[in-house]
């Protein structure tokens, strides 16, 4: 599933055996959200891919505005540190009012960084040249 953007965007690469029970919920027009729910093991699933915006500003205003309503599991790239084991070394661990508006939005929706429950005091990221963790958020009651 692919958000349909030629320069940007998110996608969701679906297993064959999982092509039959997939469907698309929603596609945002500018390619930063997909969302899609799926059928595994006879479970039901919702899986969000997001990209947000790298201004802190605009950054604030996509997760304020994003809501969501079921359990589901929301991956993809948040532009920002959650906390400061989560950036480079070379860079700064800077005030950012998104980091307020994400973790507001993590503990409204009863969402953890699996990464980092899993992970808690290690000091590692998925690209590091950036220092910026593609994160993994999922709510306690998946499966």
């Amino acid at each position: 599933v692919w958000s349909g953007m030629i320069d940007r965007g998110v996608a969701i690469l679906v297993p064959e055996q999982l092509k039959e029970t997939v469907k698309v919920i929603y596609k945002e027009k500018e390619g930063r959200i997909i969302i899609i729910d799926f059928q595994h093991n006879n479970e039901n699933y919702r899986l969000i891919n997001i990209h947000c915006p790298n201004i802190e500003g605009e950054r604030k205003d996509f997760i304020r505005h994003f809501t969501n309503k079921t359990n589901c599991l929301i991956v993809g790239d948040f532009n920002i540190c959650l906390t400061k084991l989560d950036s480079a070394k070379n860079n700064t661990y800077k005030n950012d009012t998104s980091r307020t508006e994400l973790n507001k939005f993590m503990e409204r929706n009863n969402l953890i960084d699996i990464w980092r429950n899993l992970n808690p005091f290690k000091l590692q990221y998925s690209r590091q040249y950036m220092g910026w963790l593609q994160l993994l958020y999922t709510m306690h009651t998946v499966k």
